[in-house]
């Protein structure tokens, strides 16, 4: 398993993870039974917090806030789609910091 990969799979202990044969990637299938979560790197766009990952979306709610999620971080969030198309966040894991 390449090193980012070991590193960020060690943060997912207790978790459903696949990884994948060659080592190169995984999936996170369930964190604490709630399901899939999103990934991707936090952005900062103007005052909004953004996940940029395989989806785009507008991180709101109490846990996308600078200090929590901070831009640059690689994350999962885990939370809803509110009717603005926005994701409010209710849970999130760091995977990696910044590069």
């Amino acid at each position: 398993m390449i090193p980012e990969i070991a590193a960020e799979v060690a943060r997912l202990v207790g978790q459903d993870v696949a990884v994948a044969p060659d080592g190169e990637s995984y999936a996170i299938r369930d964190v604490a039974g709630e399901g899939a979560p999103l990934v991707g790197v936090v952005e900062r766009r103007g005052d909004a917090l953004w996940l940029i990952g395989p989806t785009r979306v507008r991180l709101t709610g109490p846990l996308a806030h600078p200090r929590i999620a901070g831009p640059g971080y690689k994350v999962w969030v885990l939370g809803v789609v509110e009717a603005s198309g926005a994701y409010r966040v209710r849970r999130l894991g760091v995977l990696a910091a910044p590069r």
